[in-house]
């Protein structure tokens, strides 16, 4: 059973193991992330070890955590336009196309929440300094000035911008990570999707972050 004792005993264990390999990136070169740190930070603003340590973890979280509710969500799209899947293996559409749209239109974070700096006005709004605001990320991603018939899935949409992983300052740091496993995992499991069929459709759920909670397929 995974208790709080072993979630403590495997963070601990984790944090070993990046310190060990932070020491092994001070004498020797690598092609990762921690040597990227080490070597590029400004020399004003070195890093400490604790610090690397923290950050590495935070990419790590953020590119692993909505992993599945993304994946689940790209199979749920691609049942419900079949097409996609052809387009797909016959390299007419690719699984970044499918990737993208599948965030824009079931983005696995809802709600970011955001505190106002200063008094302000925004579409009539008056807000106060202080004041706790959130972004309703699925909102954004579906405004009909950006994205024309918004609520379809369409992986050939000519704008194909969205704010599932954020912007500027804040945007996730672990979007390019997650974006290169999703895309790996997309890629095989094309293949074989038809092989299989859905039980009963994906339960979604979840405030801050959303996704699918049960997604049972059964092979044909």
């Amino acid at each position: 059973m995974f208790t709080e004792d072993i979630a403590l005993f495997a963070s601990e264990e984790l944090e070993k193991v990046i310190l060990d390999l932070i020491d092994e990136r001070k004498k020797c070169a690598g092609d990762d992330i921690i040597y990227f740190i080490i070597h590029n930070s400004n020399k004003s603003e070195i890093l400490s070890d604790s610090e690397i340590v923290a950050l590495s973890l935070n990419i790590l979280l953020a590119a692993s955590e909505p992993v599945d509710k993304v994946l689940a969500s790209c199979i749920y799209h691609l049942y419900r336009n079949e097409s996609y899947i052809d387009l797909v293996i016959s390299n007419y559409c690719s699984t970044n196309s499918i990737l993208q749209e599948s965030l824009r239109i079931t983005p696995p974070v809802h709600l970011i929440p955001r505190q106002v700096e200063d008094d302000s006005c925004v579409e009539g709004v008056n807000l106060k300094k202080g004041d706790l605001i959130f972004s309703l990320i699925p909102s954004a991603n579906r405004d009909e000035k950006y994205f024309e018939h918004p609520n379809t899935f369409n992986p050939r949409r000519e704008f194909k911008e969205h704010l599932s992983y954020g912007m500027g300052v804040h945007a996730c740091i672990g979007a390019q990570f997650t974006n290169m496993q999703l895309n790996i995992a997309l890629q095989k499991l094309v293949l074989i999707l038809k092989n299989y069929k859905e039980i009963t459709p994906p339960t979604f759920g979840g405030i801050y972050t959303r996704g699918a909670t049960q997604y049972n397929l059964e092979r044909v």
